[in-house]
């Protein structure tokens, strides 16, 4: 910052001096210039006037000009005196003006201090503040790296074409280099004097560096560029060794008050409550946290009793466990709870520890605690979710195994049910999964209203619901077996408007009549559901001896079917002639799978078929099934024999499989069968009550590839005329419980002819199956049944014996032969 000096102002003399001196100056002047005007006006000078001239100035100017001699030298002495009065009141008040510039600077350093800035900051902001405030031209503070040898610039201020840096950049050489390296190696100020540019009034300037603190890096040091005169000034060189001090004592502490304000802010952010407690356990601090959960207001905290904010009946006892704790290991860890002002109470999870050294060396506690009451609330609900339905809100099979454990333990009687919601699937597919589990829920419902608080209603998957009913004998599970099935079947349910009718299939066993085992039991009530589905669904079933019988005998069977598709001699098929009620002849056959079990003979498809159904073999039989049958067709069209149409029964898990039809084909396509319309294809009518888009998609496709299709065993089921009225299919079987009972049974006899004749109407071929004697197939004949199937024209048989069976008055129609 540039310096002005103050002008001396000069002594004023006295007028009495001034008059005296102007009267003797016109009266020295008159006597010089009277004879130079005499002259000029007379032309000459005489020696009087000479004369006259040198008296006068004799007498009167050599006392004045003696006079004027001592008043100049007593002037030219008191203007001497004044100057240098002036120059030391200069002197003292340019000495004023630096300490004020001196203290200024040290008052702005100290107020960035006290703000507390990150280092950086502090660095550029008091090179900014020296240059600002004191004489200095420019300020840098850099690092000396001791270890590369070389000065990385931190921060700038000013600007000298003598010395230029900027922030960041590394100095290698250099006055500047050299300096730093002085300072940096012998911890002490250094200076330098720089040689100006050819400017004569240029003023000499010299580079002073000082050192401030170690830093991460290196020695932190100050260097100014200012004018030489500056060097000489003790108050300089105070100011500076004071401000070194100042920058590098707040060096230190910026990473310490850096630190504890981060301190700070992560415990007023933390989401943990965290409370500092004095040794007579009243709060000191606490964080916003702490307030959130106890419902307190900060301010109203500190000075408060922590055992205060615990439950009423658990203080002491709390209070006793941490004391204990922190004189043995310093350290309380574990759960409590908090009683919030408005008397709810949450639960905390964390630690108190002790803490000492401290500058007052009293003992401090600080406790920090979770709130884990959303924890513990979705513990609850995980817990209740492991052991509970989600969709139904009863118990789930983990529940129903470990209750079932516990009586079992106990050696409780008691009853498993098994409840099974009959045709469940039809009800999703029609009317899709949202009311499938409304229907759930409602029947969950109906089972809960049904059992005793004793007694366990659970969901086990799907539809399957189950019932433990506790100190239950025989005749009180079967009562509640058939309660079960007549709340849950009546009255129909009502979801968006639509009147559904459900019925449930009710499975009993009992511990320890039939088990004593989990498994066991388990086991028995499948079993025994099993042949409630079986018998018709829709009743309670109770689990016998008989039944586990069955069942080891299906897994035999189970076991050697699956030996027998492998083997080529065990599986075979046999083929059952339909012929026309007229003339005997041939229209057809229906083709029917028969296993030579090696050690029970030969078995009917009713004796194994549902067992390969129940283990997931039926698709591996059907595929063996539709090979054979494409075989045998092969080698009649060889042969030249008119096989007609020989039918293979579908199952319904063949008319939703999409990829039937292309099986088929390709199947076909294998056997080298011209004559593809000699397959035909047999469904049963349930087929026709499911209607759903994908199996009548895989029909319309058979049928498209010119396969018939039959209706098999009508009226055995759900028969309804509407079903068959928009039913794609080209013949229908008339069930033999019908056929069997003609021609005495009027009703039946009714049920052939309405048959017969709604055949007619639609256009659809109808076959009567089961004729066994003369008196049925005579009455078929008059009521006009077209084709005749059963014992009485021909039992089944094997391809070669069809084949000799296949006489020409069959293929060309002979009445008596039928």
């Amino acid at each position: 910052m540039p310096e002005t000096s103050p002008s001396a102002t000069p002594r004023s003399l006295p007028g009495s001096w001034l008059l005296a001196f102007g009267l003797a100056a016109a009266l020295i002047g008159a006597e010089i210039i009277a004879p130079w005007v005499f002259w000029i006006l007379t032309g000459y000078v005489p020696a009087a006037v000479f004369i006259t001239t040198a008296i006068t100035t004799t007498l009167v100017g050599l006392p004045l000009l003696y006079f004027f001699i001592r008043l100049g030298v007593r002037a030219r002495s008191e203007a001497a005196r004044t100057r240098a009065a002036s120059e030391r009141a200069n002197a003292t008040e340019l000495a004023l003006r630096r300490m004020t510039q001196y203290y200024r600077a040290s008052g702005a350093v100290n107020q960035l201090i006290a703000r507390r800035p990150d280092l950086e900051t502090l660095w550029r902001e008091a090179c900014v503040l020296l240059v600002a405030q004191t004489p200095i031209n420019s300020a840098w503070i850099g690092v000396w790296q001791s270890g590369t040898r070389g000065l990385q610039v931190r921060a700038v201020a000013g600007f000298d074409t003598n010395v230029a840096y900027e922030p960041g950049e590394r100095v290698t050489h250099g006055v500047f280099f050299e300096l730093a390296q002085r300072v940096g190696v012998e911890n002490l100020p250094a200076t330098s004097t720089l040689v100006n540019a050819p400017d004569a009034n240029a003023s000499e300037v010299s580079l002073a560096a000082f050192p401030l603190h170690p830093s991460e890096r290196g020695m932190a040091i100050l260097t100014v560029l200012l004018p030489s005169k500056y060097l000489d000034d003790p108050h300089f060189h105070d100011l500076f060794a004071e401000i070194s001090h100042d920058i590098a004592y707040a060096a230190e502490n910026v990473g310490r008050d850096l630190r504890l304000e981060l301190n700070t802010r992560a415990v007023d952010s933390s989401a943990e409550a965290i409370v500092i407690l004095d040794e007579h356990w009243r709060i000191v601090s606490s964080n916003p946290a702490f307030a959130r959960i106890s419902g307190v207001p900060q301010q109203d905290l500190e000075g408060r009793r922590a055992y205060t904010l615990l439950p009423w009946g658990r203080r002491r006892s709390t209070a006793r466990a941490m004391t204990q704790a922190l004189l043995k290991q310093r350290r309380w860890r574990g759960e409590t709870l908090l009683h919030r002002d408005d008397d709810s109470l949450c639960p905390l999870a964390g630690s108190v520890a002790r803490v000492d050294g401290d500058a007052s060396g009293k003992i401090h506690y600080v406790a920090v605690f979770q709130d884990v009451g959303e924890q513990r609330e979705l513990e609850r609900q995980v817990r209740h979710l492991a052991y509970h339905d989600a969709l139904t809100g009863l118990a789930n099979r983990h529940r129903v195994d470990d209750y079932l454990a516990g009586l079992l333990l106990q050696k409780t009687r008691i009853a498993l049910l098994f409840i099974d919601i009959d045709h469940f699937k039809r009800i999703n597919d029609a009317q899709g999964h949202s009311v499938g589990d409304r229907i759930l829920q409602a029947v969950a419902e109906r089972i809960q209203r049904i059992v005793r608080r004793d007694e366990l209603a659970a969901r086990l998957g799907g539809d399957e619901f189950a019932v433990i009913a506790r100190d239950a004998d025989r005749e009180s599970a079967v009562r509640l077996g058939a309660r079960l099935v007549e709340v849950l079947g009546a009255p129909s349910y009502h979801v968006d408007g639509c009147e559904i009718h459900v019925t449930a299939s009710v499975a009993v066993t009992l511990f320890p009549d039939d088990g004593e085992r989990i498994e066991v039991l388990r086991q028995n009530v499948d079993r025994a559901l099993r042949h409630a589905k079986t018998d018709g669904r829709n009743r309670c079933v109770v689990f016998e001896g008989w039944m586990r019988e069955h069942a080891e005998q299906q897994l035999g069977m189970e076991r050697d079917l699956r030996d027998a598709l492998g083997v080529e001699d065990q599986l075979e098929m046999h083929y059952q002639p339909v012929v026309s009620s007229e003339d005997g002849r041939l229209l057809g056959t229906e083709a029917l799978i028969r296993w030579r079990h090696p050690e029970l003979g030969l078995l009917s498809a009713d004796q194994f078929v549902p067992t390969a159904e129940a283990v997931g073999m039926v698709r591996l039989m059907d595929n063996w099934v539709l090979d054979a049958v494409l075989r045998q067709l092969r080698e009649w069209e060889v042969a030249g024999l008119d096989a007609r149409r020989v039918a293979v029964n579908l199952s319904v898990a063949q008319c939703s499989d999409q990829t039937y039809p292309a099986r088929v084909a390709a199947a076909i396509e294998r056997s080298g069968l011209r004559h593809r319309e000699w397959l035909s294809f047999e469904i049963l009518e349930n087929v026709l009550i499911d209607d759903s888009p994908a199996q009548q998609q895989v029909l319309s496709q058979l049928r498209g590839a010119g396969h018939r299709l039959i209706l098999d065993d009508w009226g055995r089921g759900y028969a309804r005329l509407h079903y068959l009225s928009r039913a794609s299919v080209d013949a229908l079987k008339i069930d033999k419980s019908f056929v069997q009972r003609l021609p005495d049974d009027p009703r039946s006899l009714a049920a052939v002819r309405t048959v017969l004749q709604l055949g007619r109407e639609l256009g659809i071929d109808v076959i009567a199956e089961g004729v066994e004697n003369l008196a049925q197939r005579q009455c078929l004949r008059d009521n006009g049944c077209p084709a005749l199937q059963g014992y009485l024209i021909a039992r089944p048989m094997r391809a070669r014996e069809l084949t000799a069976w296949l006489q020409p008055a069959r293929a060309d129609g002979d009445p008596d032969v039928v």
